[in-house]
């Protein structure tokens, strides 16, 4: 069954997290792309890594190809796109990432980077 999920930024719809492959990370959250956010929030933060702590990723289906984090002028495929939204922290700040299945990862600081 599926729930509308329409937070002002992200018009998503909530879908149940798929089943658990082994080898993935937190959530269902495949493991290329839980490494892909922390690598990029560490470059965002001046942090190693490892210092980068995954504190939330839940399943949802994006309203189109931007992820639900279009950019002002910015064109997107008009198609529903399952994914993720990544909440992950380091020294007291959390950042919002949207992704897709395969390998599309957007930090969308309009989603709720928190200092």
């Amino acid at each position: 069954m599926l729930r509308a999920h329409a937070p002002a930024a992200a018009r998503a719809i909530e879908v149940p997290a798929p089943a658990r492959a082994h080898g993935e990370g937190d959530e269902g959250l495949p493991a290329h792309l839980a490494d892909r956010v922390r690598a990029d929030a560490a470059t965002r933060l001046g942090v190693d890594p490892d210092a980068v702590t995954l504190v939330r990723a839940e399943a949802v289906t994006w309203s189109d190809g931007s992820l639900g984090c279009r950019t002002p002028g910015e064109m997107a495929i008009q198609v529903l796109t399952p994914g993720f939204r990544v909440v992950v922290e380091a020294g007291g700040t959390q950042l919002v990432y949207h992704t897709d299945t395969r390998d599309q990862v957007r930090f969308c600081p309009r989603a709720g980077a928190v200092r």
